[in-house]
């Protein structure tokens, strides 16, 4: 039996414990946006103590990833619940007693929270792309179609909060955290406490299915309990409860996005046109990287004459939001599947059959100047799913039961829809964050023969781990019990960036691979242990083609899905029939764990279309959001059928976990609102909003697409 992810003792932040460590509680604003005034605490017995900005002094603000972020809140209060102190002590409970005691006083400023209004101060970052003669084209066309597309918000959840442990060593400083990013967190932690980073180890914890909840917070937390050390020269451990978390932790970056499309007499695209609205909260970590790669999705892959988008990411005074299982991803393919099918709607066409003359084919240019690679055509991965679903028949016996409900022919009980969306997931983030350094991993001969993987990653799931661990007992011919996981620290293994965007499989394991045949060269040459360790950058030939224009989808993993849905006529209430996935993946290491994964990520993607229904009111959410937010579980819904098209082909492994949330949300709402007659354009969607759009009960600004024909247009202008 093989080993297993446990090699290396994984440990978690709660189960922590030193002979002399203190405890630490945060203090919170109560205030959306407000000028700090005054923080009082009853008389603090001997050994506790408070800490807040004014102390740390320059080293309170730290940056991640271009932007500026405040351990606590200094002058002024960003977002309610935004850390403004750090109660310090032995005894927890006496520590929450302090805490319910204290107090904050605020001079209270507006707070902006709404992204349907813009306004040029809230825009932190805005970008545009530009192909063809967008004006023009909409002139020239015969009709034109209009949407807003909306997502929400959606919690991570995972099984353990928020913390870290900091403990003072003879060289410096240990760190223990469950951060996605050890390396940032050393970097972070130094520059907080003064000590060079070779005096910092931190130790990766276990992150649980983190998906990219822990991809930078938890670096905050450590910086605050490694002060708090450095400064009492004590092991100082800060654990968030679980209501904590949940209230206070980064969320799914809500996004809204109006596209407009002109098409001509034959029902061909003609243009695009869109804005794109991304609400980071109150301080937008990577805004960058998730713009890019949110309009890099609507740019899509069906050919266009033209396309324009306008994207921007706006700072609100909600708590940080950004990052869920990809940068932007899905927000932006739910978007663009969920207008496509749209437009094939008005052009009276079968949405398979309008994809599949509307796909930039092989050998074509993309409309972002690249080429397009028969590898990433998504015209396989359609077609599996179409067949398997019986899509065709379906789709035409729902749309009847539809047009026939319009004229009270039909008066069944339940209403059924069938939906499809396609898409593909570019890994564009290959190095140490955005910082352009190249990943690094090794491997580790070691004198009794066994191998040992060298990688600051945590693997992200247990197939993961098994993955490395395969491609090293392949390549060295080992067997697979003879290969293990050193435990990730920054002292003893090299930096392989974050474990985002399925980076794991993309990028280390190539790594692996590499670093695996250099050992063979040398095995039987050189004296063991053998260490060796290697860099991936992205190859030439995937960056450029032969004219010299940027391929945005290089590796890239392409998938497709049909959700099939059916409505009970009195409740709203959506029930699922049936779920089809296919992904091209590249070479699949270990398909059943693979599978296992993309299994798992298909329930949150049900989540983010219907169940996980989550509200911010005031800039914060509810208490009562621990309680009443429903995940999906195994068994809820039929289980899905998942097909892995050529998992054994030689070539690179590419990610596969986002495709799940990108494209079964966009088909879902097509299945929905066909099940319906009512067309949906906002994920999640429930039984209440149903309600309100069959009544026409919602504000202008999320009105559904609406189509605008030759004559309305020339009234307009």
């Amino acid at each position: 039996m093989g080993l297993t992810i446990t090699d290396f003792s994984p440990v978690c932040v709660s189960n922590l414990t030193r002979p002399d460590m203190l405890h630490a509680v945060t203090v919170r604003s109560h205030k959306a946006h407000g000028r700090l005034l005054h923080i009082r605490t009853p008389e603090l017995p001997e050994g506790y103590h408070l800490f807040t900005a004014r102390d740390l002094g320059t080293a309170n603000l730290i940056e991640v990833w271009g932007t500026e972020v405040p351990l606590f809140a200094a002058e002024e209060s960003c977002y309610s619940g935004e850390p403004v102190g750090l109660l310090v002590g032995p005894d927890h409970e006496v520590l929450q007693e302090l805490l319910d005691l204290t107090s904050v006083t605020f001079e209270e400023l507006e707070p902006q929270f709404s992204r349907e209004d813009i306004e040029t101060r809230r825009i932190v970052l805005e970008r545009r792309f530009e192909s063809g003669d967008p004006d023009s084209d909409t002139a020239e066309g015969t009709q034109t179609i209009e949407g807003v597309y909306r997502t929400g918000i959606q919690d991570h959840h995972y099984l353990e909060p928020m913390g870290a442990l900091a403990e003072p060593t003879a060289t410096g400083m240990t760190v223990y955290s469950p951060c996605t990013h050890i390396f940032m967190v050393r970097d972070i932690v130094a520059a907080v406490a003064g000590l060079p980073r070779a005096g910092v180890v931190v130790e990766a914890c276990f992150p649980g299915d983190d998906l990219d909840g822990k991809l930078w917070y938890p670096a905050i937390i450590a910086a605050q309990a490694a002060w708090a050390a450095r400064t009492l020269n004590r092991p100082v451990r800060i654990q968030h409860n679980h209501a904590e978390d949940a209230l206070y932790s980064p969320k799914r970056a809500p996004m809204t996005i109006r596209m407009l499309t002109a098409i001509g007499d034959d029902g061909t695209k003609k243009a695009v046109t869109a804005e794109m609205d991304i609400d980071m909260g109150s301080y937008p970590v990577a805004a960058e990287a998730v713009l890019e790669r949110a309009m890099l999705q609507l740019c899509g892959r069906y050919q266009l004459s033209s396309l324009q988008i306008t994207g921007r990411v706006l700072k609100t005074n909600t708590p940080p939001l950004g990052f869920f299982d990809g940068w932007g991803d899905a927000s932006a393919a739910f978007a663009l599947e969920t207008h496509y099918n749209r437009v094939a709607e008005v052009a009276m066409a079968d949405p398979a059959e309008y994809r599949r003359s509307a796909l930039i084919p092989a050998g074509a240019r993309l409309i972002t100047g690249g080429l397009m690679r028969e590898s990433c055509s998504p015209l396989r991965c359609m077609q599996a799913v179409i067949t398997a679903s019986d899509f065709t028949r379906k789709h035409a016996a729902y749309e009847l039961q539809r047009k026939r409900r319009q004229h009270n022919q039909f008066q069944g009980q339940v209403m059924r829809g069938i939906g499809l969306a396609q898409v593909s997931t570019p890994p564009l983030l290959i190095g140490s964050g955005r910082s352009g350094k190249p990943a690094t991993a090794g491997i580790r001969l070691e004198s009794d023969g066994s191998a040992t993987i060298l990688t600051s990653m945590y693997p992200g799931s247990a197939g993961a781990e098994l993955a490395w661990r395969t491609v090293v007992s392949e390549t060295l011919a080992l067997p697979l019990a003879q290969t293990r996981l050193a435990a990730p620290r920054t002292d003893s293994c090299p930096d392989t960036g974050p474990e985002t965007l399925s980076r794991g499989i993309t990028i280390c394991a190539k790594i692996l691979e590499t670093c695996a045949q250099a050992i063979n060269k040398r095995r039987f040459r050189d004296p063991l242990p053998i260490e060796v360790h290697r860099s991936f950058r992205m190859p030439r030939s995937y960056r450029q083609d032969s004219s010299g224009a940027t391929d945005p989808y290089p590796l890239a993993a392409i998938g497709a899905a049909v959700l099939e849905v059916e409505i009970e006529q009195r409740t709203l209430d959506i029930s699922i029939r049936g779920i089809w996935l296919a992904v091209d993946g590249g070479r699949i290491i270990q398909p059943s764990a693979a599978l296992q994964r993309l299994e798992q990520n298909v329930y949150s993607a049900l989540g983010f279309l219907h169940t996980e229904v989550l509200e911010l009111h005031h800039g914060m959410l509810s208490p009562s959001h621990t309680i009443g937010y429903r995940i999906p579980r195994f068994g809820e819904f039929p289980d899905p059928q998942i097909q892995l098209l050529q998992p054994d082909r030689n070539g690179p492994p590419l990610g596969i976990g986002e495709l799940p949330g990108m494209c079964i949300p966009a088909a879902g709402i097509q299945a929905i609102s066909q099940a319906s007659d009512v067309y949906f354009d906002q994920i999640p969607i429930s039984p209440e909003v149903m309600y309100q759009y069959r009544n026409d009960e919602l504000p202008e600004a999320v009105q559904p697409a609406a189509v605008e024909t030759d004559q309305e247009k020339e009234e307009r202008s």
